[in-house]
């Protein structure tokens, strides 16, 4: 894990939408960092914990040889550069937060062994806790993986992205709906029994577009988030249908799932003559 100063945690500085393969510290070799090691870049501000990418080391190079590399001479004022390929590094995000209890998660390997970050009070990480290089635990490891894996696709905004355990297990369930909703052999079963039509306004791709239309149609999982669990497997015929584009919208729309027939109802109200 290596900490960059939150002065310096914004696009204006180190570019939006690029993703992390470099990174700089006066501790990298002292801290034993070698090529194939995974380096997750964090900032800490008002006791709270930024999660920003990962990137893997595939050389460390001195401050001279990375100011040639890259044709800056106004690099971070640091003797050691970590560098990897741009194409392995996760997209760099300023706005994902690590709430308290994820935070409490986090172990570290010191020469004592395993130890949690430090904080200043209960709700507030100390800011020096995480300062320089710290080695992680396989376990915090990959919950940061997780972390990463279950956000990075997610629209960055002004403010903060606060991730909790509560966060995360809404996250997975949804990277299952969406799995399912995607799955060609899921799909097809389901179309097979449901047809192609849309079980909320009956819009038929084929009829309208001919041809060119047939089977144009999205999949929708029926089953709450609530209900799915590490053991669920999906029922192509309960509970997958097919939807429209638009329906599809609007059983989403508001950060909701409403029910199908939650969205007939809508849509026999309004389209009645005013």
């Amino acid at each position: 894990m290596c900490h960059w100063q939150y002065k310096f945690w914004n696009a204006e500085t180190n570019g939006a939408n690029r993703r992390v393969y470099t990174s700089a510290s006066n501790g990298f070799l002292k801290r034993g960092v070698t090529p194939g090691d995974t380096i997750y870049v964090i900032s800490q501000h008002e006791g709270r914990l930024y999660l920003g990418g990962r990137m893997t080391v595939n050389r460390i190079v001195s401050r001279r040889e990375a100011i040639a590399l890259f044709g800056n001479k106004n690099l971070y004022d640091a003797t050691e550069f970590a560098i990897g390929s741009e194409r392995d590094g996760t997209i760099l995000r300023y706005d994902r937060v690590l709430a308290l209890d994820l935070t409490k998660c986090l172990r570290f390997l010191t020469r004592e062994g395993e130890r949690g970050a430090s904080f200043v009070s209960r709700t507030r990480l100390d800011n020096q806790a995480l300062r320089g290089i710290r080695e992680l635990t396989s376990q915090t490891a990959a919950l940061l993986d997780e972390v990463l894996e279950l956000t990075d696709d997610l629209t960055s905004t002004d403010e903060a992205t606060v991730v909790s355990e509560q966060f995360l297990e809404g996250a997975k369930r949804t990277v299952v709906v969406n799995r399912y909703e995607r799955d060609r052999a899921a799909r097809t079963k389901c179309l097979a029994v449901h047809g192609t039509k849309c079980c909320v306004c009956t819009f038929d791709f084929g009829a309208v577009f001919g041809p060119e239309g047939e089977g144009c149609i999205h999949v929708h999982h029926l089953t709450p988030l609530s209900e799915i669990g590490e053991a669920y497997v999906v029922d192509s015929v309960r509970d997958l249908r097919p939807v429209c584009p638009n329906c599809h919208a609007m059983i989403h729309m508001g950060g909701r799932t409403r029910t199908i027939d939650e969205v007939r109802e809508l849509l026999r109200k309004n389209a009645q003559p005013k």
